[in-house]
């Protein structure tokens, strides 16, 4: 189809790439600048009053595998849930009756004198129409428990 624009060829003889830190726009990783080792004491207060508890956890390899304590979500919530931490969407064929945190993780990595923090959740929820179902996570509870441990570090 012809919008009566006319055809231009566009060459590019030299291209410059410049690589900038995106460590900010990932929700679930943040670079907090201070040492892993001194990171990893602030991890278990803050992710515990978040309700998760550690279920295993290696200092030195900057590992923690994390459980949900405070159950799931029942119906009334359940949707809310998932709008306020999923990229899953609620209508009028899928509504979710049930949520739950299946999982999580914490990984700690040096880079440099900073240390890259990384947290995963997993979530799904229960609907009459497709069942029990992983629901991917938009990073919102990921980046609040992230602030949360690079805000302890600077209140030591």
């Amino acid at each position: 189809m012809n919008l009566g624009v006319p055809k231009r060829n566009v060459r590019a003889s030299q291209l410059d790439i410049k690589i900038i830190d995106v460590s900010g726009d990932e929700p679930n990783t943040r670079v907090i600048s201070e040492t892993c080792s001194n990171v990893w004491p602030k991890v278990v207060p803050v992710v515990s009053s978040r309700g998760f508890m550690p279920e295993s956890s290696d200092k030195a390899g900057g590992f923690m595998k994390l459980r949900y304590t405070r159950g799931q979500t029942g119906w009334l919530g359940a949707n809310r849930d998932i709008k306020t931490l999923t990229e899953a969407r609620d209508g009028f064929i899928e509504t979710y009756r049930q949520f739950g945190i299946v999982g999580a993780s914490l990984s700690l990595a040096e880079e440099g004198s900073a240390c890259r923090t990384l947290m995963q959740i997993e979530y799904n929820g229960f609907s009459n129409v497709s069942g029990w179902v992983s629901l991917p996570s938009n990073g919102h509870l990921e980046s609040d428990i992230l602030f949360e441990i690079s805000k302890a570090l600077e209140a030591k």
